[in-house]
């Protein structure tokens, strides 16, 4: 061999090392950021959200796959934390598909589970079933178990207990936890398996507080037992002190309970669950209640009642878009089998509708309208939130017909339901009597009332 080729050779193997350990000093700054990122949304979300943003634009763009996969993941967590769950939904679809694009089956489970939660927080109990299985049949089909897919099953088996937990189906949330809990003892770095039972032994001392007080406290304080510190926002500590309370006001112990309840307030984090902070204002209330300082009282229901719109809000545009998409790739599966099926449906709501004219009117439930009526007047923003305590049905039903129906069309709805004649309507929402009838015509529109039904009627018929 020649000289020549020789320095050749050198020269470029020489390149190649050195593109390869640049290549290795990137991704590894890369990974140390993401690290520092994943701290700083834990502590300062809407800080650490803006850092992602820029990493995930940056993972993207080097090819990091894994990488990008796991921001996405750290995008849904973020959002499922704020509680917005069409944002979830959007990013747990994109994180599906990447999944699917970049062939990682563990990371397609973890979007299975985002969205599970959506349905179960939109109270869609069998699209949230559907999702947790395709997230145990998504890791059945991997051969070796490792530490990440034994904490993914089990993260599963803890959002599904949730759903169990809200049909107050007691048995069956404490057995998915304690499948959770099967899960996390296969892991063999102790220190990782502990902090997870740390949370997950808190999970099953809530749904014990339903049925068993002993049993709760146990599993409390074993949670306890991992973590004691109490000075900093943990919402594992959170959910400990919020269960005592519970625990101490059922025995009638309401000096105990508002203890518990306040170390539970102090240690509520910035990225905590909007649903344990309102059961939590809830206990608080009825503690101060105990003791008589209405003072307080009225304080914390203040609080709750901010803490309820909040919730409201979220749901109401979660439900809105989900039945709106799902409606929307029904009609474009088979539109001729709806207009069909719309079309009887509508001939049997007008015979159902002539066959009850003909009857006697049974009495109606009386409702006190006198308070909702005030919060018009005022143009107050707890209206709808207070109508749908009245009305707990009405909302779902009106989206089932027409999910497109805007958020003041269904205010309209609520006015119409409550009596409100045009001209009262207009007084109240300072608009002109004209623009109150354009607003029933299309609702009248949306909903398909015939023309011969008045609309009132078929408010208060629905």
């Amino acid at each position: 061999m020649s000289l020549n080729k020789l320095l050749f050779l050198i020269s470029f193997l020489f390149f190649v090392s050195f593109s390869a350990q640049r290549d290795d000093y990137q991704f590894n700054d890369f990974t140390q950021r993401m690290k520092s990122m994943q701290k700083v949304l834990k502590s300062n979300p809407d800080k650490g959200i803006v850092v992602l943003e820029r990493l995930l634009k940056e993972a993207k763009d080097k090819k990091y796959e894994e990488s990008e996969l796991k921001l996405l993941a750290n995008k849904c967590w973020y959002f499922l934390k704020k509680a917005d769950l069409n944002q979830v939904k959007i990013t747990a679809n994109l994180l599906q598909e990447k999944s699917e694009e970049y062939d990682n089956p563990i990371f397609l489970a973890k979007a299975s589970i985002y969205k599970c939660q959506v349905f179960m927080d939109s109270e869609l109990e069998d699209e949230a079933l559907a999702e947790h299985q395709k997230v145990l049949s998504i890791l059945d089909k991997i051969p070796q178990q490792n530490q990440e897919i034994l904490e993914t099953r089990a993260n599963a088996y803890i959002y599904i207990s949730n759903l169990y937990y809200r049909k107050k189906d007691f048995k069956t949330a404490i057995n998915k936890l304690l499948s959770a809990d099967n899960s996390y003892n296969k892991i063999e770095d102790v220190e990782k398996r502990q902090s997870l039972q740390y949370l997950n032994f808190a999970n099953i001392g809530t749904v014990y507080s339903d049925i068993n007080s002993d049993s709760a406290e146990y599993y409390i304080h074993k949670s306890l037992k991992m973590n004691p510190d109490i000075k900093s926002p943990n919402f594992t500590q959170f959910l400990n002190y919020s269960i005592l309370g519970d625990i101490s006001l059922k025995k009638n112990q309401a000096q105990k309970s508002l203890e518990n309840y306040l170390i539970a307030e102090s240690l509520y984090p910035e990225t905590g669950d909007l649903v344990n902070l309102e059961a939590l204002y809830k206990g608080i209330i009825s503690s101060y209640q105990k003791l008589g300082n209405q003072s307080k009282v009225k304080d914390y229901q203040e609080k709750l009642n901010k803490t309820q719109l909040k919730l409201y809000q979220h749901k109401y545009k979660s439900v809105h878009e989900i039945l709106k998409e799902s409606k929307v790739k029904e009609q474009e599966k088979n539109q001729l089998f709806y207009w069909i099926l719309g079309f009887f449906g509508l001939i049997i709501i007008i015979l159902i509708i002539l066959f009850i004219k003909q009857k006697k009117k049974a009495p109606e439930k009386s409702i006190n309208t006198s308070n909702l009526i005030e919060l018009i007047k005022k143009n107050d923003i707890g209206f709808l939130f207070s109508f749908e305590q009245e009305f707990p049905e009405f909302f779902k039903k009106l989206l089932k017909l027409a999910p497109d129906l805007s958020k003041t069309e269904q205010e309209y709805c609520a006015f119409v339901k409550l009596n409100l004649s045009t001209k009262e309507i207009a007084k109240y929402k300072s608009v002109n009597p004209k623009s109150v009838q354009n607003n029933k015509y299309r609702i009248r529109k949306k909903l398909q009332i015939p023309t011969e039904i008045d609309i009132y009627d078929w408010m208060n018929k629905f």
